[in-house]
């Protein structure tokens, strides 16, 4: 019964982790849209770096996350929040 309630616990804290982590992809995607409909110049990947720290997620996938986010700023694109959710929780890409 306990490894059952531990398994289901597990399972809980992943689901609410790519719940939060979703939750500031589609923020960073509303951001982006917003600043390239103002003509605004998109800004820096770390800023979503930092905001993804300071919710107490470290993945070490965020690198793969920053060099995304920096084609989607060379290609003048918001990124999609499913892709970029992909890239920082690989096991969370459902085909």
């Amino acid at each position: 019964m306990r490894s059952q309630i531990r398994s289901l616990h597990q399972k809980m804290a992943l689901e609410c982790a790519e719940i939060s982590l979703r939750d500031l992809c589609n923020d960073l995607y509303d951001e982006w849209q917003s600043t390239l409909s103002k003509g605004r110049e998109l800004p820096e990947p770390h800023g979503f770096v930092q905001n993804v720290l300071r919710h107490g997620f470290y993945l070490p996938t965020i690198a793969g996350a920053v060099n995304h986010l920096d084609r989607c700023r060379q290609n003048n694109k918001p990124p999609h929040p499913d892709a970029l959710l992909g890239i920082l929780l690989p096991w969370t890409l459902r085909l």
